[in-house]
């Protein structure tokens, strides 16, 4: 299913898995990405997230890298090993640098890094990455 954005390009629609201990932000995120045509799911800890992420089997994985229990880091090394997760693109999503520099976020799994607060354009730029 594609979502038309009105300047002409369509986003598909995409089994979307957002991750935060916060739920407010995860909550505010999954809403924004609904409202983009997604199918998403939330997850408020890394356990609940590895578990979902089984079932749902997400196209594209919002991680927040600072949780507690399982770090977003913990979390992307497992999704990684999960076969359903093969093709799923996973993204950082963090407020803060003391995770280092882009490379080294995208050295432990991810595949982009978003910083807090995601804005509507970002997201849309990696649903467009996602749809191409």
């Amino acid at each position: 299913m594609l979502t038309n954005m009105g300047s002409g390009f369509a986003l598909r629609r995409n089994r979307v898995l957002v991750v935060d201990d916060q739920r407010d932000v995860a909550d505010s995120h999954a809403t924004l990405l609904e409202t983009l045509g997604q199918q998403v799911w939330r997850a408020y800890d890394g356990v609940e997230a590895l578990r979902m992420a089984q079932s749902v089997q997400p196209d594209l994985v919002l991680l927040d890298l600072q949780m507690s229990v399982l770090t977003g880091v913990d979390v992307v090394r497992r999704l990684r090993e999960l076969p359903c997760m093969s093709g799923a693109r996973i993204i950082a999503h963090t407020g803060s640098s003391a995770f280092g520099d882009d490379m080294a976020i995208r050295q432990a799994g991810f595949d982009a890094v978003l910083r807090k607060p995601a804005r509507v354009e970002d997201l849309v730029s990696v649903l467009r990455a996602q749809s191409r």
